[in-house]
């Protein structure tokens, strides 16, 4: 539907440079992608996920598989390329303002997504929390 990276092809590097995200045969809830968690969007996008067809939907979803995949790689060898999609082209996409709230939810929850289940390269601050890779 967008004229992006697949998602299986993404997926796919993801597992290619984190394969142990994939190790648990579990089923991910059947549930749409913003309402995840990242391990249960790339595990469910991999198991075939169903996309949405409304293109507000489809976007939101690629957005949260997007945002799942740098979370992923970010700390690895070889990092998913996909900041330019999460910081502007995916805003652009989505043209409803309800479909830009509930991606911005998703930014602040996946602000809280664990480190420590994709790296060992961070630190814990007092006063100021995780610093790595991921924040900035």
């Amino acid at each position: 539907m967008l004229d992006y990276i697949s998602p299986v092809t993404l997926v796919e590097w993801v597992e290619n440079t984190a394969p142990f995200l994939f190790f648990d045969s579990t089923p991910p809830p059947a549930k749409r992608l913003i309402d995840l968690d990242f391990v249960d969007i790339l595990r469910s996008v991999r198991l075939g996920y169903v996309w949405p067809e409304t293109l507000a939907e489809y976007v939101e979803d690629y957005f949260a598989l997007c945002l799942s995949a740098h979370h992923a790689t970010v700390a690895t060898f070889i990092p998913t390329d996909v900041d330019s999609k999460i910081r502007g082209l995916l805003w652009k996409d989505s043209k409803e303002p309800e479909s830009h709230r509930r991606m911005f939810e998703f930014a602040l929850r996946a602000m809280k997504w664990p480190l420590e289940n994709v790296s060992r390269r961070y630190t814990q601050v007092a006063g100021l929390g995780p610093v790595s890779g991921h924040n900035g």
